[in-house]
């Protein structure tokens, strides 16, 4: 929509268009940007306001930072207090000069930083973000190739834990998407560098229109948006400038700006680009989040269970950060590490990316598109952890609109434990476990209220037998749970795109369920499946239509499709059961939901399961 052009004089009009003047970038709206927002901005509403929120605080950094300090040309320790920018940009293939052992204290002197680019040029985004800071009359700024040690492990290994918190604590993270290395320049910073079209008409004296230019969706296209590492980099910054081929924009906890509307004004609050936020939306832990009906029992008998928020932050984040690519595969965990650090304020504790307290819900993950294992690498990855693959991965809604009249659509079953490398089994406590205790309710009871399976004698009170598994190079999960075998077809969406990877699931012509699997099966193959816990169907893909059950209701298990290690199988060639007196080594292919009448009649047995 065009709106009224301000006028060249300075009298600039809350909302018209702004005429951009020549190429270059006016440093005097960036100031304003950041003048307004750090002191208008303070609010710390849940969906608004770039105040400092209680678990930010306590997500403070735990070391001195070393940042760039523009006026002396050196790397220095950040002065107590003082406030710093942070780039985040894509390296690429460019070269670019670097901290190491070797030079760290030559960096550390007046003028060091000048002095070693003589040898080792800086790359152009890095010496842009350093000009940008100097003319936003800031000293300090944080570059990750120049304030980490590269060739220090420890260090780097500390920092990236850190990740978060660096970024938490900038007063603006400079956002460099408009190129795909560190080579590219910040358009608009140094002359000639950028070249701005602007769509104006004369309507009158005095009277003219301009037609805002669409940079909004240029960030989501961009190499910048598609990195593993610069998606946590992005989530915890509490004020984003971005830098786009034509045009920056700023984005923060309360507006979007753009450098051709007159935006910036303390009383303005959202805007009509405000909508666009939920794409560069601020992850909440909600470490104080206290449940107004944590359980309960419904009118029907039932068990109601509600869960941490922050669950439904993690199902969010996971199939974001999976869909983007990481020049070097294994540094899947590590590029994780910063986001994985805030949960855990509200998680608790992980493993291999998933919040182990919550595994009911955190194993659920499905397959976005075709996977291929993540093997070979120095660290080993489980089939069980979306880490332990390559590809997007997705969750289905586990959570209800309304969190404190609904419950959730999925209802635990299993008790976990984790076998280490060595052998060794413990116990994992499920929070569901914690929220039943603390109501002086017999979690053994909720359980077998919820199972409609008849289970062997001592199905709670002893561990599963894992036997000896020798040379395990990662942590296995061990359960005892019921399997069976079912017929497994491709959907129509997947005869028409095979990467789709949709299978319905039979049991004697009839559709019992379906599956996402993480690479092609065989046409009309039989599959074991391994139930996980109790089902609602919303967001299953390839729902019968003709089907009498109700989907509203738990008649569906969430179930994983495995395959066997090589040596124990569970069934003999005429598909009979075997006996075994210790678990079975199983690895996850997908993941499922069978209805729980069609498991009830087929042919199952319950085993103790090693999941690798």
């Amino acid at each position: 929509m065009a709106r009224r052009l301000a006028s060249d004089d300075g009298s600039e009009s809350l909302f018209c268009g702004r005429h951009l003047l020549g190429d270059d970038i006016n440093f005097e709206t960036i100031k304003s940007w950041i003048a307004v927002c750090t002191t208008s901005h303070t609010s710390v509403d849940e969906f608004s306001g770039c105040g400092t929120r209680k678990w930010e605080t306590q997500n403070n950094i735990r070391y001195d930072l070393k940042v760039i300090d523009v006026t002396n040309d050196c790397v220095v320790t950040l002065p107590k207090g003082k406030s710093y920018i942070a780039l985040s940009y894509v390296w690429g293939q460019s070269t670019t000069l670097m901290a190491t052992k070797e030079n760290r204290d030559a960096l550390s002197q007046s003028g060091g930083l000048s002095r070693a680019a003589e040898k080792v040029p800086i790359a152009r985004t890095i010496l842009d973000a350093i000009i940008l800071t100097r003319m936003a009359n800031l000293r300090y700024i944080w570059v990750d190739s120049l304030c980490i040690v590269q060739d220090d492990e420890a260090e780097k290994l500390r920092l990236i834990d850190e990740m978060a918190s660096v970024y938490l604590a900038a007063v603006i993270t400079i956002i460099a998407a408009a190129g795909d290395s560190a080579s590219a320049c910040l358009p608009g910073i140094q002359p000639k560098s950028r070249k701005i079209e602007q769509d104006i008409a004369r309507v009158s004296p005095g009277l003219s229109l301009v037609l805002p230019r669409h940079l909004r969706t240029d960030i989501d296209s961009s190499t910048w948006n598609t990195r593993g590492w610069t998606f946590q980099e992005r989530l915890y910054s509490k004020r984003l400038l971005v830098f786009l081929p034509d045009g920056i924009y700023w984005q923060c906890r309360s507006v979007i700006w753009a450098e051709d509307v007159v935006h910036e004004h303390p009383s303005a609050q959202d805007n009509e680009m405000m909508s666009f936020r939920t794409r560069l939306r601020f992850l909440n832990p909600d470490p104080d989040w206290i449940p107004e009906i944590p359980a309960g029992v419904s009118s029907n008998g039932q068990a109601l269970l509600f869960r941490h928020p922050a669950m439904a932050e993690y199902e969010w984040v996971v199939p974001e950060y999976t869909r983007r690519q990481l020049t070097y595969s294994d540094d899947i965990e590590r590029a994780f590490a910063g986001i994985q650090n805030v949960l855990k304020l509200g998680l608790k504790n992980f493993q291999h990316g998933l919040p182990i307290s919550y595994l009911d819900m955190a194993i659920l993950w499905r397959s976005s598109d075709a996977l291929v294992r993540r093997t070979g690498l120095a660290t080993n990855f489980p089939t069980w952890s979306w880490m332990g693959w390559i590809g997007s991965v997705s969750y289905s809604a586990h959570f209800p609109t309304s969190r404190n009249m609904q419950e959730e659509r999925s209802r635990p079953l299993l008790y976990w434990y984790r076998v280490e490398p060595n052998g060794i089994l413990t116990r994992v406590r499920q929070t569901w476990e914690d929220i039943f205790d603390h109501h002086n309710t017999q979690s053994q009871f909720l359980v077998e209220q919820w199972k409609p399976l008849t289970q062997p004698e001592g199905m709670y009170s002893n561990p599963p037998s894992i036997g000896t598994f020798l040379e395990l190079s990662y942590v296995h999960l061990a359960f005892r749970s019921c399997i069976a075998t079912f017929s497994v077809r491709a959907s129509h969406s997947t005869e028409l795109n095979t990467s789709n990877l949709s299978y319905n699931i039979y049991r004697e012509h009839h559709w019992v369920g379906s599956a996402k699997f993480h690479s092609p099966i065989s046409v009309g193959s039989n599959c074991d499946f391994i139930v996980l816990s109790e089902a609602q169907l919303s967001g299953v893909p390839e729902l019968d239509k003709n089907s009498r059950l109700n989907y509203d209701h738990f008649n569906f298990f969430n179930v994983l499709a495995v395959v066997w290690d090589n040596k124990p199988q569970p069934w003999d060639k005429n598909r009979s059961i075997c006996h075994y007196d210790h678990a079975l080594l199983a690895y996850r292919c997908g993941l499922g939901v069978i209805s729980k009448e069609a498991w009830a009649q087929a042919n199952t047995r319950w085993v103790d399961i090693l999941l690798g």
